[in-house]
């Protein structure tokens, strides 16, 4: 899963909880960030399945004062014991005006670092004099995929 993990952590992490804050739903790339099978979490409230205190959870925050949350960094630990900083923007899910839920969007520290030093090596690269000589930023390598079509078409390049 190496190549696929590297791609699930640069989508945003999305996970949304019910109104009174159990878990219904999280992304593929939230299960690879927190190394989690959605089933598992199903029905299970954020406190079960999270060791923080509820005063720092971005999600129980939404839920009590029904705002956004933008923008917060959040540090915590899973069930399994793995550590985790991330910057959450969390928001009230409203029908009507009445609450059902709230859907958070984190992004880890580590993607965050990716994404800083792709842009640095993007800028390099763009203000380089010597685009020949330069090293590629990216190569066939880098394409994620799992058809065999599409493997055939790289390696034929």
């Amino acid at each position: 899963m190496g190549k696929l993990k590297v791609y699930l952590m640069s989508i945003p992490v999305i996970i949304i909880y019910n109104k009174n804050g159990y878990f219904l739903h999280g992304n593929p790339a939230s299960e690879a960030l927190e190394y989690y099978k959605r089933d598992d979490f199903k029905g299970k409230h954020l406190m079960d399945i999270y060791d923080l205190k509820e005063e720092y959870s971005t999600v129980l925050t939404v839920l009590r004062t029904q705002k956004p949350v933008v923008n917060r960094c959040d540090r915590f630990k899973t069930r399994t014991g793995k550590d985790l900083t991330t910057i959450n923007s969390g928001y009230p899910l409203k029908i009507k005006g009445e609450l059902y839920g709230a859907v958070v969007f984190e992004s880890d520290l580590s993607v965050l670092r990716q994404i800083k030093n792709r842009t640095l090596n993007l800028e390099s690269y763009v203000e380089s004099d010597n685009y020949e000589d330069s090293e590629k930023l990216y190569t066939f390598d880098n394409i994620v995929h799992s058809s065999k079509n599409m493997e055939e078409m790289i390696h034929n390049f």
